[in-house]
């Protein structure tokens, strides 16, 4: 970032006075993945490659599992997106004719175990399972097994298993969470238990509350080593989470793989995942799942920069360039669409807010003005953003002065590169990145991106450190001041 140092020297009453400033270049938003991708999720077809990492809430989807045909040569991540609602909350229903009983979990051989039934009023994976809970001294851990019905008793096959650690339940009532060892397809309207087993003794147990709210179900008491079970009025508090299964499938990885489920892929380093089918190597399951980021630029962030764009000035109405133009524009809000016309030259002296849809045309280019320096410029559009053939976008010259196309747009084309274009970041949090026929690009974040045919996108390192300015002259914070006489 740049550093400046400024010296002010004053004189009264024959005393001089000089006032010595060192001031930096704020710290912008730092793009830390090649590219890095919202619950839509991410695909790469056709030969197309990334050169960098990628982090997902979404799946990742591949077309082949050779270098070069569908490829990420560094590490990949894809964490589980947010599960669906739960078939009933942990809420405590006092309120009548809601009668709230607390139930023993391992206290005697009688109700050594507990087993609770249910069904989901839609298809869907099973993602975790959360019990309203509480143990009583040190009780053994308890292990949840996922039944199939057998004629109304839990002693149908055995469908996923999970471990409920004594250390992850509180000594007061609380929701404990169990993630499954496989996400198994729940059926819409099929009947299945959720069986907890643990051992027994008479200090040292667990409790869960019931209640008579949930029609869909009964809770019994039993043991799962002599499968006798009795039946109470009651239902045992529980959520039920469906859905927000990612994967990684079908693409070759060069560095590591991380996520829930991993298929029909090759991975060069380590593979860390819960369930693997058709990959060129098992699971580790010791990494757990990782969990998902927000996107590097805050709504906030963007906001704050329309704002200093307008206070630069305001075009109200369409903005045209013509074909074979050279033209400087910004800072400056635009109050409509902006049009660049074919083998055009667009200067980019400050930074562009569009209201409305931006179209680049064939052959153009926008770049940054060489007083970027090392810093990024952008241009922000609410509409879509799409980059005709053979279009580029060129920084300042400088190492790190990058230029980058951003959208607000939730639009299924939010950014669309329609081929051979070069060059840039591109950036659309709420909607979809298409990027076709040979493109190559610097970095991608968005909520949806799919990479066609060959087209690459070659991740810069110096996109870690990354600094967003509205224009050359960017934002300064003092970092040292000194008063001599």
């Amino acid at each position: 970032m740049t550093r400046k140092d400024i010296s002010s020297t004053s004189i009264l009453n024959n005393i001089n006075k000089i006032l010595n400033i060192s001031i930096k270049q704020t710290a912008g938003n730092s793009l830390n993945y090649g590219v890095q991708v919202g619950q839509g999720g991410l695909t790469v077809r056709g030969s197309a490659d990334i050169i960098g990492n990628v982090y997902s809430n979404g799946p990742i989807k591949g077309d082949g599992l050779v270098t070069g045909n569908g490829s990420i040569s560094g590490n990949v991540t894809v964490a589980n997106s947010m599960p669906s609602d739960p078939l009933q909350t942990a809420v405590l229903n006092t309120a009548a004719p809601y009668v709230t009983i607390t139930k023993e979990l391992g206290r005697t051989t009688a109700d050594q175990d507990l087993a609770q039934s249910f069904t989901v009023p839609t298809t869907g994976a099973l993602n975790k399972i959360v019990v309203y809970i509480r143990r009583i001294g040190l009780p053994s851990d308890i292990t949840l097994k996922i039944v199939a019905d057998n004629a109304g008793e839990p002693t149908g096959a055995i469908l996923a298993t999970g471990t409920l650690k004594r250390n992850g339940v509180q000594t007061s009532f609380a929701n404990a969470d169990i993630r499954p060892n496989v996400n198994i397809q729940l059926l819409s309207g099929v009947t299945y238990w959720i069986v907890l087993d643990t051992g027994v003794n008479s200090s040292s147990f667990y409790q869960v509350l019931s209640n008579n709210f949930y029609s869909g179900g009964v809770l019994k008491s039993g043991n799962t080593s002599t499968n006798i079970w009795s039946a109470g009025i009651n239902d045992m508090y529980f959520g039920i989470y469906t859905g927000g299964i990612n994967d990684i499938n079908s693409i070759y990885i060069g560095g590591n793989a991380w996520s829930n489920t991993v298929q029909s892929s090759t991975i060069t380093g380590s593979l860390f995942c819960q369930t693997g089918v058709g990959n060129n190597k098992s699971c580790n399951t010791s990494a757990g799942l990782p969990q998902q980021v927000p996107m590097p630029i805050s709504d906030a962030t963007i906001l704050g920069w329309k704002n200093e764009i307008a206070l630069s000035g305001t075009h109200t109405g369409n903005y045209t360039i013509g074909n074979s133009q050279n033209a400087s524009l910004g800072p400056l809000k635009i109050v409509g669409d902006l049009t660049i016309g074919i083998s055009s030259t667009v200067t980019l002296t400050g930074g562009l807010w569009v209201t409305g849809d931006i179209i680049i045309g064939q052959s153009s280019k926008v770049k940054l003005t060489p007083s970027y320096g090392s810093n990024d410029g952008f241009i922000i559009a609410d509409g879509k953003i799409t980059a005709k053939l053979s279009s580029v976008l060129e920084g300042s010259g400088t190492a790190g002065g990058f230029i980058m196309l951003l959208t607000t747009s939730s639009s299924p084309s939010g950014i669309f590169l329609e081929g051979s274009n070069r060059g840039g970041i591109l950036y659309a949090p709420n909607g979809t990145i298409d990027i076709l026929g040979r493109s190559r690009v610097i970095s991608a974040t968005g909520y949806n991106i799919n990479l066609n045919d060959s087209s690459q996108l070659i991740y810069d390192y110096g996109l870690s450190n990354s600094s967003f300015t509205t224009g050359p002259a960017g934002t300064f914070e003092i970092t040292k001041w000194r008063e001599s006489y």
